[in-house]
């Protein structure tokens, strides 16, 4: 940054991961600093950057109240997610398979909450075991923070049922096509689901935090471990796309500010580059 602030280059903070979280202590961490500081955390470094970009107003009033300046962060919509990238997504990532899927149960893919995130782990535990009573071929994706140390989140107990397998090295995008329903826990890419017509459960559950998949009247909102095995047993239920609209209106959409956020990200950056404005 200070090699770029130097030779008068601009400074745009592209979004990494999407945080779908509606309250600002979602985390241990998050709620450490409000704890001991009564204050939010403090981000105001980050105004060094010409522009901060998020994908949602959600987004942006979060960082303004961690003390990111106005007329820094900006909403550019949600190119991750944008129809154009998926289907150069699905070209480059192959198809995942797995050894029972020619038998005729219904394929779940399950994404795991990181262990930092705040989640009853008992509880999660406890709904891992329950899935591997039911008539189901589970994928279980942990989160990427994760890495290979899952001993706590999974013990070996949850993971010698036959129909139960954990995956490290397949890419989201193809567990998704792959499955036929979506358990997910708090990870925004679960809205490539959406865009795929999976059905999705929302285990709200689990956590204390409030996530913006409760703004998704095409998502099954779970509050117990019974909800999920029914939702998964109900198959009368499935994608509903008109439901899903003003959801991905809002999440990819900006709102409908962003028609098309590839192209806006594009023009954007090249406006930031060849031209003295902000």
């Amino acid at each position: 940054m200070v090699y770029g602030r130097r030779n008068g280059a601009k400074l745009v903070s592209l979004p990494h991961g999407y945080p779908c979280v509606k309250n600002s202590d979602f985390n241990p961490h998050i709620k450490e600093i409000i704890r001991n500081t009564g204050r939010s955390p403090d981000f105001s470094l980050r105004n060094h950057f010409d522009v901060y970009v998020v994908a949602t107003e959600r987004n942006r009033r979060l960082l303004l109240t961690w003390s990111i300046a106005p007329d820094v962060v900006e909403v550019w919509g949600n190119a991750r997610f944008c129809p154009e990238w998926l289907q150069s997504l699905h070209l480059i990532v192959p198809p995942h398979r797995t050894k029972q899927d020619d038998d005729a149960r219904q394929k779940v893919l399950v994404f795991l909450p990181a262990a930092s995130s705040g989640f009853k782990l008992d509880l999660v535990q406890s709904l891992i075991e329950r899935l591997a009573t039911e008539e189901i071929n589970a994928v279980l994706k942990p989160h990427t923070r994760e890495g290979q140390d899952l001993g706590e989140l999974l013990p070996n107990r949850l993971l010698c049922h036959e129909n139960l397998s954990i995956v490290l090295d397949a890419e989201s995008s193809s567990l998704m096509r792959w499955a036929d329903t979506v358990i997910n826990f708090a990870t925004g890419t679960a809205i490539e689901a959406l865009m795929q017509g999976k059905r999705i459960i929302f285990t709200r559950y689990l956590t204390e935090n409030r996530l913006s998949w409760e703004d998704c009247a095409g998502v099954a909102i779970a509050d117990s471990e019974d909800d999920v095995v029914s939702y998964l047993r109900d198959q009368s239920w499935g994608d509903d796309a008109f439901a899903n609209e003003p959801y991905l209106r809002q999440e990819i959409y900006a709102d409908g500010r962003v028609s098309e956020p590839l192209t806006h990200y594009a023009d954007r950056l090249e406006l930031l580059a060849t031209t003295q404005e902000r």
